[in-house]
């Protein structure tokens, strides 16, 4: 048999001996230091430090491996506890910065205005003679980064803001310098895109025959927020603060709160933000009980049934009772009446079947009580069941209504109509009538925003715009060309002897303070509107009315031309 391994052991134990001995002797060639490193060793472990000792490299990997073995092993079973952690407190979120966008018919431009001043300005194209743009107050209502005109063949209009439901808006297009457009405000191309970034849906535009100024305005008659306190005990810009004293608060009582030290002062934004947060958790909390309360009235209305069933049961048991204890009076006959009648078996089944026939009734006394009891309780848990879906409907509602609280509110004073109008989120939430000193005189069209908040939230800066309503001059030189205007808009000429009519005399429009010297909010509306305001929302005060562009989805759409 020839042998797989041709070396005996004892060639081997030669070789490792030979191997070592000339190890040895190379030893002694080197320093110490250089032998002990070669052998892993510390040749003067005292005077070395001990971060420079080398520690074999299998001990030092098994153990860690050997222990967690150990632990998985000891613990499979266990699954591992995660450290707590500290729950994050959400801060408040601030508002978006209110803008105003300010469109020139006559200089062709757009200026869009934050509480600094101009924040961005721009050349732009709006509509022809023919199809003019429409002048007034509007707001973003929509947007679209590739949208697709639904009137002019599917016509390209990247960065879409609609500012109207009939057609109008902002949006990328040829701008050559003057009116060219069907009524939609044409940006350039860099622009567009920068005027994406900054709006927003119920941003305010305000397109205007020629160039007007924004200007900061203070007036004791503009809304001022109103500051609820609420009682705290945790962090001061807490979400979780102001949700979890929510309830106590909507009565405008403070629960909880012994000192001034425990309480704060929230501003309308911030207070909104708690009733959407005790909102939704309330919603939440509503709808959850619905389930359990039709269960409840399942099993109650299925006891119920049963009951029932044993009732007819034992009335059927009675009415046997009954037809028994006849048929054995019956089969007793005149005997009943003898002396030995009660010894005769006749006689002792009748009293038996009588003796039946009591305690039949007596269970049937019993069965009645129960089922009225058992049918009281299906009706009052169907009751309960009716009740907390209406509640989890109206939590809901509630819901609804708490996240459009967090939009900024829109306040319409009109002349016109005699009234003041409160939007909030494109939703109205209450009008009444209004007042006016001397009603004869036009107020002219006002827009007031709120732009910032001060004094801690407890005020507003305001900024003023007030909208002429003078149609553009089309003959200026900055708008002429081509086919600018309209046929049917030439002057007509005066015919022989005709004479120009006088002008009609009119008293000249309040300015934007004096206007608001004229009116005062009624106490329902100022109340409401204090609780709402905060910055971005706005006032506006005009002589004519509610536009037909003023719907569902929209804010207060004011034409003034």
């Amino acid at each position: 048999m020839i042998s797989i391994f041709p070396l005996q052991i004892s060639d081997f134990r030669r070789a490792a001996a030979l191997a070592l001995s000339i190890m040895v002797g190379a030893t002694c060639l080197l320093p110490n230091e250089a032998a002990a490193q070669l052998f892993n060793f510390d040749s003067e472990p005292a005077a070395r430090p001990r971060r420079q000792v080398r520690q074999p490299q299998v001990r030092r990997n098994r153990e860690p491996r050997q222990v967690a073995r150990t632990e998985t092993a000891a613990n499979k079973d266990k699954p591992a506890k995660p450290e707590p952690r500290t729950p994050k407190v959400a801060a408040v979120p601030a508002p978006p910065e209110p803008l105003v966008a300010v469109i020139s018919l006559q200089s062709q431009r757009i200026q869009v205005h934050n509480e600094q001043g101009i924040l961005a300005e721009s050349r732009v194209s709006t509509g022809t003679a023919g199809h003019r743009t429409p002048m007034g107050v509007f707001s973003i209502l929509q947007r679209n980064r590739y949208h697709e005109s639904n009137i002019y063949s599917g016509a390209p209009m990247p960065f879409m803001q609609r500012v109207t439901w009939s057609g109008i808006a902002l949006h990328q297009g040829v701008v050559p310098g003057y009116p060219a457009s069907h009524g939609c405000i044409r940006l350039p191309g860099e622009f567009a895109s920068r005027m994406w970034g900054l709006g927003r849906v119920g941003m305010r535009v305000i397109i205007a025959p020629n160039d007007v100024k924004p200007q900061a305005i203070e007036h004791a008659r503009l809304p001022v927020p109103a500051m609820t306190a609420i009682a705290t005990n945790t962090a001061p810009d807490s979400v979780q603060t102001a949700a979890v004293t929510t309830a106590s608060i909507a009565t405008g009582s403070i629960e909880g709160a012994s000192s001034a030290s425990e309480q704060r002062l929230l501003d309308p934004f911030k207070f909104a933000q708690a009733r959407k947060i005790t909102a939704a958790a309330e919603s939440i909390a509503a709808e959850k009980a619905v389930k359990p309360a039709y269960d409840l009235a399942r099993d109650k209305s299925a006891e119920a049934s049963r009951q029932a069933d044993d009732l007819r049961r034992l009335e059927r048991k009675v009415l046997d009772a009954e037809q028994n204890v006849a048929t054995k009076t019956r089969a007793l006959g005149p005997a009943a009446t003898e002396p030995a009648a009660p010894e005769q078996p006749a006689a002792q089944a009748l009293k038996a079947a009588e003796q039946a026939l009591d305690a039949a009734k007596a269970e049937l006394v019993t069965a009645r009580t129960l089922e009225r009891t058992k049918s009281d309780e299906a009706f009052e848990a169907a009751k309960m069941a009716r009740s907390a879906e209406a509640a989890a409907t109206a939590a809901v509602e509630s819901a609804k209504l708490a996240n459009v609280s967090l939009e900024p509110v829109s306040v319409f004073v009109s002349r016109k109509e005699g009234r003041v109008f409160v939007r909030q989120g494109f939703v109205p939430i209450h009008d009444e009538p209004i007042t006016f000193t001397t009603p004869e005189q036009p107020l002219g069209t006002h827009v007031y925003t709120a732009m910032a908040a001060k004094d801690g939230g407890a005020a507003l800066k305001w900024l003023a715009v007030t909208v002429p309503n003078t149609p553009p001059d089309l003959k200026a030189p900055n708008l002429k060309a081509p086919n600018l205007k309209a046929k049917d808009e030439k002057p007509r000429k005066k015919g022989k002897g005709e004479t120009e009519a006088a002008p009609t005399p009119h008293l000249p429009a309040s300015t934007a303070v004096t206007a608001l010297d004229r009116f005062e909010l009624p106490e329902a509306t100022r109340k409401l509107v204090s609780e709402r305001m905060w910055q971005g929302g706005s006032l506006i005060v005009s002589d004519n009315g509610i536009s037909g562009e003023t719907g569902k989805g929209t804010d207060f759409v004011v034409l003034t031309k």
